[in-house]
């Protein structure tokens, strides 16, 4: 029986990026379902994970959820800041399309 030794090397170099920061995104994270329940959205803005810092909570927002037909308004929990719910009546009808829209001072 042969055996056969190969030898594992590696080499390494240090190289430096420019990372530049990127522009500040609207992030939005919600959900509209066919349960009669609170529905919340929450918005923020994007973070900067290469210098670890979070995103921000955009708070005194005006948001809205339409089928077109209907106009939900969702108001800001005071205990959450950034987070916006329907009122509990609410629910979602399969097969519609719902849109959202913000209107904030977000820069």
């Amino acid at each position: 029986m042969l055996l056969c030794i190969i030898p594992l090397c590696s080499c390494s170099e240090k190289v430096d990026f420019p990372l530049d920061t990127t522009y500040v995104r609207l992030v939005v994270d919600g959900a509209i379902t066919t349960d009669t329940t609170i529905h919340r959205v929450k918005l923020s803005t994007s973070g900067d994970a290469l210098n670890k810092q979070p995103g921000k909570v955009i708070s005194n927002a005006i948001v809205t959820i339409s089928d077109g037909g209907n106009v939900f308004n969702l108001h800001e929990n005071n205990s959450k800041p950034g987070t916006y719910e329907t009122d509990p009546s609410v629910y979602g009808v399969r097969e519609n399309l719902y849109a959202s829209h913000y209107q904030c001072g977000c820069q």
